[in-house]
């Protein structure tokens, strides 16, 4: 049993007494596995020998339980022993950082681990009364910095935000440190679980950084050159230096650009045009480079997106430009408009005939809907090739008009409406006059062998056998005509078939 004054210390119970109104105080102690003897003042748990193997824990704790309850109901109010029995598993003695300052560089704008934090700690290991956690008390407002516990409880600080050495160069981080499984709650860490760690910034020569990035503006196609298009300008990070920035055009597909070196100001070297196949989905794009005079020069680059408005420099154009009709059948062909602008300049279209007199006489043209017309003839034509003069007017403004001509073929048809066999071409196409020149030029050629004249008649014969297949051929029918081309201009509307 124990005296009066008796205090069981260790992982599994501290208890301690005192008579005569003294206030208790809690003594931490690693030592463990000694029993009470009955003329000690201290009541230890264990086999006696420092161990914790022999009598099972809870048994032992049970049994110094009721040795003090015994005793404690057995004294006075005046004299009663004050007691208290902690629950199992909790730690009592905390930890101690090896090192009180640590002192640590870090470059600005980069990331990693910057020290190393070592504890001392005389738990079992691999236990939770051993395991670390590592908190940042102060001195991290922006959070730019984590801690994480390794295997062998080692904290790793390190920085996970980019250091800027232009806000500040020096960051000092109280860190205390603790372990999983709580302490006693008479017992709290001191300031040997606590260490300070100064984390050192060191300056580089940053990029300059345009801002915003990318700038995008809206210019209308065809200004004048020289006209103002942005000022593009970057920042220097390090403002504790005094450096200057010079500008160049790095990316100019379509050359059309020009910077001013020292103000970064971006005019037009040449006329810009939205139908540029630089230009995509009405926006051109051009880089922008930023230099500074640094010891070791840092370039940063920005982008410019010119965002193009349509002003109305294409005229339109009708397609097909070529139409078959049987000579009875009075439905020529229904045309299209086509314009490389977009709307308000392009579409609705008006298609007529032109100007040459006596034209309504034969022809007409019949609006169908915004972008299409049908050609029609109000009488029928001998078989032959014809030429029809139309314009045709976008809704731009100022509108533009173009004068172009519809090769209209009138051919002969069988009583089957069959397509027409195209009627004779009144010319000889280039390949033909080419063979027939070189046929003269050798005949008229003094050292011109008969193989030569040979070979030559061979070559005009092929071409002759090769044209009359085309005449053979049948033309397409006059449904597939109408048909839109493969790749639509932009802005021409709809096709009917």
């Amino acid at each position: 049993m124990c005296s009066p004054r008796c205090t069981a210390t260790g992982t599994e119970s501290v208890i301690k007494g005192s008579l005569g109104g003294i206030q208790p105080s809690l003594e931490m102690n690693p030592i463990y596995g000694r029993q009470c003897g009955p003329s000690s003042d201290t009541c230890h748990t264990g086999n006696g020998e420092g161990g914790r193997e022999g009598v099972p824990e809870k048994r032992v704790r049970r049994k110094v339980k009721s040795r003090i309850e015994e005793e404690v109901a057995g004294l006075s109010l005046k004299d009663r022993v004050w007691s208290s029995v902690i629950q199992e598993g909790l730690k009592v003695e905390p930890l101690l950082v090896r090192i009180k300052r640590f002192k640590a560089n870090m470059t600005e704008g980069r990331t990693g681990v910057v020290a190393n934090l070592t504890v001392e700690d005389r738990d079992d290991p691999g236990t939770g009364a051993w395991r670390a956690v590592y908190f940042i008390m102060s001195g991290d407002p922006t959070h730019s910095f984590d801690i994480q516990t390794n295997q062998d409880n080692t904290g790793l600080l390190s920085v996970i935000k980019p250091l800027d050495y232009e806000t500040a160069t020096l960051h000092t981080l109280v860190i205390r440190v603790q372990n999983e499984e709580p302490l006693l709650s008479d017992v709290g860490y001191g300031s040997n679980s606590t260490t300070t760690v100064h984390v050192k910034v060191k300056d580089i020569n940053e990029s300059p950084v345009f801002f915003p990035d990318p700038l995008i503006v809206s210019k209308m196609e065809n200004i004048p050159v020289g006209s103002l298009v942005a000022f593009f300008t970057a920042e220097e990070p390090d403002k504790l230096d005094e450096q200057s920035i010079r500008y160049s055009v790095d990316h100019d597909p379509a050359g059309w650009l020009i910077v001013d070196p020292k103000k970064g100001i971006v005019n037009t070297s040449s006329p810009l045009d939205r139908e540029s196949p630089f230009v995509h989905d009405n926006k051109y794009t051009a880089l922008i480079i930023a230099e500074d005079n640094g010891t070791l020069p840092a370039t940063g680059t920005g982008t410019l997106i010119i965002q193009l408005e349509d002003y109305n420099d294409n005229a339109p154009y009708v397609m097909p430009s070529v139409a078959r009709v049987c000579e009875d059948d009075v439905n020529v062909v229904v045309v299209g408009g086509w314009d490389k602008d977009i709307p308000p300049n392009a579409a609705p279209f008006k298609i007529e005939l032109g100007k040459q007199p006596g034209l309504d006489e034969t022809w007409k043209v019949i609006r169908v809907n915004d972008t299409h017309s049908r050609i029609m003839l109000l009488h029928s034509l001998k078989k032959g090739n014809y030429q029809l003069p139309l314009i045709i007017t976008d809704s731009g403004f100022p509108p533009l008009s173009n004068s172009t001509e519809l090769k209209v073929e009138v051919c002969s048809c069988d009583s089957h409406r069959k397509p027409c066999s195209g009627a004779p071409s009144h010319h000889i196409n280039f390949l033909t006059q080419l063979v027939i020149l070189l046929m003269i030029y050798v005949q008229s050629t003094a050292a011109a062998t008969p193989s030569d004249t040979l070979r030559v008649g061979m070559l005009v014969l092929f071409v002759l056998i090769l044209q009359e297949q085309q005449v053979r051929t049948e033309p397409l029918p006059l449904s597939l005509e109408l048909q839109c081309p493969q790749e639509q201009p932009t802005g021409g509307g709809a096709c009917l078939a």
